[in-house]
């Protein structure tokens, strides 16, 4: 099975008032499992220009990188683009990486959070996502002990794997990729 592993970073929590800051995913082949620097990874900063909406902790909580972005943006880094050309970039990475007109995502609350977030792209219609999305957080739910489900931290630790802990795009993917992966990959002879 293939799916992309994708995570945002945002200047919120509503779609409809805030927007995206970061962008990454990872595509993974569960056949094959890759190590992180031999995966096709998809990673963009995004321009807002001289307008940025949000809420106050998360602006403060992403101010790093913000500071990050604008250093891209004077450097006319490639990894730099507009909430008007990142779905464009996007389904060009993907079809590049021959990912089919449907993607597998997968992700910590995908299907409600980012998901919501890349609906209101423009050109957000050139990327159709499959009905169903990965989330291993529901791997790693303890239904006796636990009130709600766990962070990704939690989920982490209770993989016995090491969180980036650097809240950034990329490395949440990656992340997620490692908590399916430690779930789902039979046990090697």
């Amino acid at each position: 099975m293939k799916y992309v592993s994708i995570d945002l970073e945002t200047t919120g929590l509503n779609p409809d008032n805030c927007t995206i800051l970061e962008m990454a995913a990872i595509i993974e082949d569960t056949k094959t499992q890759l190590p992180r620097e031999q995966c096709p990874i998809f990673h963009r900063y995004i321009d807002h220009g001289n307008r940025l909406a949000g809420e106050p902790f998360a602006l403060v909580m992403n101010s790093q990188l913000l500071k990050k972005t604008l250093e891209l943006i004077k450097a006319k880094d490639p990894q730099v683009c507009t909430p008007d050309n990142l779905m464009t970039e996007f389904d060009a990475f993907l079809k590049a990486n021959g990912i089919p007109n449907k993607v597998l995502a997968a992700g910590k609350n995908f299907a409600f959070f980012d998901r919501e977030f890349l609906r209101r792209l423009p050109q957000a219609e050139k990327i159709r996502f499959h009905h169903r999305a990965l989330d291993p957080v529901t791997l790693y739910t303890d239904f006796i002990n636990d009130e709600v489900p766990p962070n990704m931290d939690d989920c982490m630790s209770r993989a016995a794997l090491v969180a980036s802990g650097k809240h950034q795009a990329a490395d949440d993917a990656w992340d997620v990729v490692c908590l399916l992966r430690k779930k789902y990959t039979p046990a090697r002879p």
